[in-house]
C-alpha cells in the first residue's frame, strides 16, 4: 500500500480522523454544568490565594482551631488558575476548559499510539497497521466516553491525561533516551513539566510512576534502564519545587496510598461500589481483554512492553479506587490498538471513517442511558448544592460558625464566604480521623452534641430529605436551645445566635403527620411560619408541600392515620385541587417518597386513577411505606377491584403490627 490507505485516500488523513473523533467524542464528554462541590472549593481556595497575592497563606475557612493553621495546598496553581478564568469568563469558561483538557488527553493518546505503530516499532509494520491502531484506540476511547464521563468535570484533576500523554511520548520514544546526551535532555523536558504539573495537582505521582514504568520495561537495556532510572530520581525532587517543599509531595502519597484516606471520601472507594452503573461496567470487561494481550505485549520491546504494563497499572488504579477511571480509560487505549492491530485487526479507510463516526453519535446518544446522572449542559448548576440557605447564611448570619458536612462546606466557602465552616473536604488537611468525626456529627446518636460543644458551632446546616442526617435532623428540632432560621426544599439551618419562632412549628421534613394532627392553634402558626419562608424558590418548594397538607388536613382521618375522606363539598373539592397542584410544584424539586405517597393519594381522591397510579409507582421504587401499601388499596376500591382489597384485608388479619390499625378500620 506504497503509503496509501486505499482510492488516494492517505493513512495519515485516517489517523487524524482518528484523533479528531476521540477528541470529540471525549470533549463533548466534559460537556457538563459545574455541579460538584469540589469545584466550589477550588474557587473559594484560589479567590483566597489571590487576594493573598500568592499561596502560603494560613487557613481562612476553619474555626476546627482557636488559630488559622498552615495551609498546604497541593492544588494551589489550579485553584489560582481556576479562580483566575472565572472571574474572567465565567462558568462557561471553566466548561470550555474541560473540553479542551478532556480532549486533549483523548486526541493526543491516539495520536500517540498511531506514532508508535510503525514500521520501526517491533511486532508492527506498515502504514496500514499504523492508521488501523490509531482507529482501534479511537474506538476504544469513544465507547469509553460514557463511562468516564462522572469524572469529566471541570475540576484541577482533569490535567492528568494530557501530561500523562507527554510523559508517554517521551517515554516510549526509542531516541528520547538512546544516549546520555539525549536522555539529560529528555530529562530536563520532563523535569520542568514535571514541576508544573507538581503545582498543579497531586496527580503528578502518575508522572512518576510511568517513568518507573518505563524504566523496568527497558530492562535487559541496562543503559537505558539507569537513564530512565535517573529521570524517576529527577522527578522526585522537581515534586518538592513548590511554595511548601516536599509537604505537597508527602500529603499527595498520602493521600493515595493511605487507606484511612480512602475510606473517609467516596471518590476514593473501590470501583465495585459503583456497580451496575456503565463506569463499572465497562472497566471490569476491558480488564479481561488487556489480561488476555498482556503476554504477547510484556515480551515485546519498545512502546508495546511500556503501553501495556501502564494499561494495567492504570487499571489496577482504577479497580482500587473509582476516581482513577477516566485514566484506565485513555491509557489503556494504545495497548489496545498496538495488540490488536499487531493480531490483524485492521480497518479500510471508508470503514475506518463510518466506524468512528457511528462511535461517536452513539456514544453521544447514550448518556442520557449510562450516565443519566451527569446529563449535558453548560453554565452552573447549583440544584445539589444549599444555594438559598447559603446565600442566607451570608446575608443574614455571615459571622455564623457553620457545622455542614464536608462536602458542604466547600460550597459555603465559595457562596457563603464570610461564615466560617467546621470542616470541608480538604482531607488532607484535616485528617480522616476528624473528617469522619465531624461526618458524624449528623448520623451517630450524641455525636452532634458533642461537636458543637468541642468546636463551639453556632449553626448547623443539613439536607432535611437525606436520611443519613435524620438523627442531627431530631436533635436539633426536639432542641429549644436551637431555632430554625431557614428551611426550603432540601436544606434547613438552625442556630444558636437567634430566638425561636413560627419557622420552629413547621415539620422538620416532607412528614405531613404533624401537620394533619395540628389543631387549630398550631394550624394557625403553620401558616405564620409559611409567610416567614420568603418568596425564594426552594423556599417555596417546602411552602406548597405545608400549605398542600393545611388543604388536606380537614379530609384527613384521626391525623392522617386513617387515610382520607373524599370531599363533600365544592369548598374541599376545591382545596384538593390546590392541594394536587402544589404538590406537583413540591415534587418538581423534591421528589421524596412521603411527597409521592400523598400526591398519590390525593390523586385517588380525585379519581385522577392514571396520575395516582403513577405517583404511586414512583414512591415504591423508592421503596415500600404504609403509606404506598394503602394508597394502593385505595386505589383498587376506586377501580372496582374489590377482590383484590379483600385479600389483602385477608392477609393484614394475620400480621400483629395491623391490629387497630385506623386505616384498616
Amino acid at each position: 500500500m506504497n503509503g496509501r490507505a486505499a482510492r488516494g485516500l492517505p493513512a495519515s488523513a485516517v489517523s487524524s480522523a482518528a484523533v479528531l473523533s476521540g477528541g470529540l467524542a471525549v470533549g463533548l464528554g466534559a460537556v457538563q454544568s459545574v455541579w460538584t462541590h469540589d469545584t466550589f472549593g477550588h474557587l473559594a481556595q484560589g479567590r483566597a490565594i489571590a487576594a493573598h497575592g500568592g499561596p502560603g497563606l494560613p487557613d481562612p475557612f476553619s474555626f476546627w482551631r482557636e488559630t488559622p493553621q498552615p495551609w498546604v495546598d497541593y492544588e494551589w496553581g489550579s485553584d489560582l488558575l481556576t479562580w483566575w478564568l472565572y472571574a474572567a469568563g465565567g462558568w462557561n469558561a471553566l466548561v470550555a476548559v474541560a473540553m479542551m483538557l478532556a480532549a486533549a488527553g483523548a486526541a493526543g493518546v491516539i495520536a500517540l499510539t498511531g506514532r508508535r505503530a510503525s514500521a520501526g516499532t517491533p511486532g508492527i509494520s506498515g502504514v496500514d497497521v499504523r492508521s488501523s491502531a490509531a482507529v482501534i484506540a479511537a474506538l476504544f476511547t469513544v465507547v469509553a466516553m460514557p463511562a468516564m464521563r462522572f469524572r469529566l468535570t471541570a475540576r484541577p484533576h482533569l490535567v492528568a491525561a494530557p501530561f500523562a500523554v507527554l510523559y508517554l511520548a517521551v517515554l516510549s520514544s526509542d531516541r528520547a533516551f538512546s544516549d546520555r546526551r539525549r536522555a539529560l535532555r529528555s530529562c530536563a523536558l520532563l523535569g520542568v513539566l514535571h514541576v508544573v504539573w507538581a503545582n498543579l495537582h497531586g496527580s503528578h505521582l502518575l508522572g512518576i510512576a510511568l517513568a518507573s514504568i518505563a524504566a523496568l520495561c527497558a530492562w535487559p537495556d541496562r543503559a537505558r534502564a539507569q537513564r530512565l532510572g535517573a529521570l524517576v530520581l529527577a522527578l522526585v525532587a522537581a515534586s518538592c519545587v513548590s511554595p511548601w517543599g516536599p509537604a505537597m509531595l508527602v500529603e499527595s502519597i498520602q493521600h493515595t496510598l493511605d487507606p484511612r484516606f480512602r475510606d473517609a471520601m467516596p471518590e476514593w472507594h473501590a470501583l465495585g461500589t459503583l456497580w451496575p452503573s456503565w463506569s463499572a461496567v465497562y472497566p471490569f470487561l476491558l480488564a479481561p481483554l488487556l489480561l488476555w494481550l498482556a503476554p504477547d505485549a510484556l515480551r515485546a520491546a519498545g512502546p508495546r512492553r511500556v503501553f501495556m504494563a501502564t494499561a494495567l497499572f492504570v487499571t489496577v488504579a482504577a479497580l482500587r479506587s473509582l476516581r482513577f477511571v477516566p485514566e484506565m480509560l485513555v491509557l489503556s487505549a494504545p495497548a489496545l490498538g498496538l495488540e490488536l492491530a499487531a493480531r490483524g485487526a485492521s480497518f479500510s479507510p471508508k470503514k475506518a471513517l463510518v466506524a468512528l463516526g457511528l462511535a461517536v453519535v452513539s456514544s453521544a446518544a447514550s448518556v442520557p442511558l449510562l450516565a443519566a446522572e451527569v446529563p449535558y449542559g453548560t453554565g452552573v448548576d447549583v440544584d445539589r448544592m444549599p444555594a438559598e440557605a447559603a446565600a442566607y447564611l451570608e446575608r443574614e448570619l455571615p459571622d455564623a460558625r457553620v457545622l455542614a458536612r464536608n462536602e458542604v462546606g466547600w460550597y459555603l466557602e465559595f457562596a457563603a464566604p464570610r461564615t466560617r465552616v467546621l470542616v470541608d473536604g480538604r482531607l488532607p488537611f484535616f485528617g480522616p480521623a476528624f473528617l469522619t468525626e465531624a461526618n458524624g456529627a449528623f448520623d451517630v446518636e450524641g455525636q452532634l452534641a458533642m461537636i458543637v460543644d468541642a468546636y463551639g458551632v453556632d449553626t448547623v446546616l443539613l439536607d432535611h430529605t437525606q436520611a443519613g442526617q435524620a438523627t442531627a435532623l431530631a436533635a436539633l428540632s426536639g432542641d429549644p436551645a436551637w431555632a430554625r432560621s431557614w428551611v426550603d426544599a432540601h436544606h434547613a439551618v438552625y442556630t444558636r445566635r437567634l430566638p425561636r419562632s413560627d419557622l420552629d412549628a413547621l415539620p422538620a421534613s416532607y412528614d405531613p403527620t404533624p401537620i394533619l394532627e395540628a389543631d387549630d392553634v398550631l394550624a394557625e402558626r403553620l401558616r405564620r411560619g409559611v409567610e416567614a419562608l420568603g418568596p425564594s424558590p426552594d423556599a417555596q418548594v417546602f411552602a406548597a408541600f405545608v400549605r398542600s397538607m393545611l388543604r388536606l388536613r380537614p379530609l384527613a382521618r384521626q391525623g392522617g392515620w386513617g387515610g382520607y375522606r373524599p370531599p363533600r363539598t365544592l369548598a374541599e373539592t376545591a382545596a384538593l385541587t390546590l392541594a394536587r397542584s402544589e404538590l406537583q410544584q413540591t415534587l418538581r424539586r423534591a421528589p421524596v417518597p412521603s411527597v409521592l405517597a400523598h400526591a398519590a393519594l390525593a390523586a385517588a381522591m380525585a379519581c385522577a386513577l392514571d396520575d395516582a397510579e403513577a405517583r404511586l409507582a414512583d414512591a415504591r421504587a423508592l421503596g415500600e411505606s404504609r403509606e404506598t401499601l394503602f394508597a394502593a388499596e385505595e386505589l383498587h376500591l376506586r377501580r372496582g377491584e374489590v377482590g383484590a382489597v379483600a385479600a389483602f384485608l385477608q392477609s393484614s388479619a394475620g400480621v400483629p403490627e395491623a391490629a387497630g390499625d385506623p386505616w384498616l378500620g
